[in-house]
């Protein structure tokens, strides 16, 4: 029974050290990605690293995007109309098909 007890802890430590290694190094990774010193190549040199340059870039398009959630309902109320005045021309076309057929026409 000792000896299980043992063996589970060396086992759960065993876990603990490999998650701690592995964490550490996406931890460097991660930190590797954002901390580049500012480039002297154009208008980047404002943007210290790649995730501010993604985090402004994600901020531009939700500000660009905004508007679709209030523009959306009226497109697609817009859209159904459409929708239904296409349809009311199909009916009419379909019917002047049937009156040519009667007629013999074709």
């Amino acid at each position: 029974m000792t000896l299980l007890a043992l063996l589970t802890l060396l086992l759960f430590a065993l876990f603990a050290g490999v998650l701690v290694y592995f964490l550490t190094g996406i931890a460097r990774r991660l930190e590797s990605i954002g901390a580049r010193e500012p480039s002297t190549v154009g208008h980047r040199s404002a943007y210290p690293s790649h995730l501010a340059r993604i985090a402004l870039g994600v901020s531009a398009i939700d500000r660009e995007v905004s508007a679709l959630s209030q523009e959306a309902p009226k497109l697609n109320e817009r859209l159904e109309r459409l929708v239904e005045g296409l349809g009311a021309i199909k009916n009419s076309v379909e019917g002047i098909i049937q009156a040519v057929k009667r007629q013999g026409a074709y």
